[in-house]
């Protein structure tokens, strides 16, 4: 408290200040009633962006040129709730495939992904549209997606916009850096760029492909998970 009379007393040029300690009687516009030890006192003037309440215990200054100030409640206020917490959310992939490009065929129940060199074989992952099209790629995060490298070495990633896993192939030209994973599971972040791609429909997919690596994937891969702000 008598720090607190001292940083007063600084702000208010020097002038000396006392504390007092009081409760709330009763709430007007912009000054209170104070019940103190001996007596209660009308028109005590709070700061606008800090209201007491009806029967706080409050801090009070006493000056004599500007009489009494209430300077905080003692009261405990509610937890501001700050931010909204984050949330996380996964789509799975509706379809996983091998596209062969040489002889321009799926296979649509493949063991493992694959992804082999000069893009012979390409390992992809289609996703549900109306898991995605209910999300605001403004409110996300991240984005990921969980990867189980079984075999080879590096792993690249692209997006593609083929609808389903037929005919042609249409992969998307810009590749992420090539990965080298764990044997074992893991989430790999994923550029926030492609969450709005397959949110808006501009991708349908994301695939698993290199001109210069050969990797194998398990059908557990795939999985992406949105984190919101």
């Amino acid at each position: 408290m008598a720090d607190l009379a001292g940083a007063l007393a600084k702000a208010l040029g020097g002038a000396s200040a006392s504390l007092l300690r009081g409760r709330v009687v009763s709430i007007q516009t912009g000054t209170c009633t104070v019940a103190l030890a001996t007596q209660t006192v009308e028109k005590v003037a709070y700061e606008k962006d800090r209201p007491p309440a009806v029967n706080d215990e409050v801090v009070l200054a006493s000056q004599q040129d500007f009489g009494l100030v209430v300077l905080m409640s003692l009261a405990p206020r509610p937890a501001n709730p700050g931010l909204p917490a984050q949330t996380v959310s996964t789509v799975d992939p509706s379809t996983l495939a091998n596209f062969t490009a040489l002889a321009g065929t799926w296979n649509t129940a493949p063991a493992q992904l694959v992804q082999s060199q000069d893009f012979a074989v390409s390992g992809v992952w289609f996703y549900p549209v109306a898991s995605l099209s209910g999300k605001d790629p403004d409110a996300l995060s991240s984005l990921e997606i969980y990867l189980e490298r079984t075999g080879g070495d590096y792993v690249a990633l692209t997006l593609h916009s083929t609808l389903a896993p037929t005919g042609v192939f249409q992969p998307d030209d810009t590749q992420s850096r090539p990965l080298r994973l764990p044997l074992e599971g893991t989430w790999v972040q994923l550029p926030l760029g492609w969450a709005r791609a397959l949110i808006d429909g501009d991708a349908r997919g994301i695939t698993a492909r290199s001109r210069t690596f050969d990797a194998t994937l398990s059908t557990a891969s795939g999985t992406l998970r949105f984190t919101t702000l």
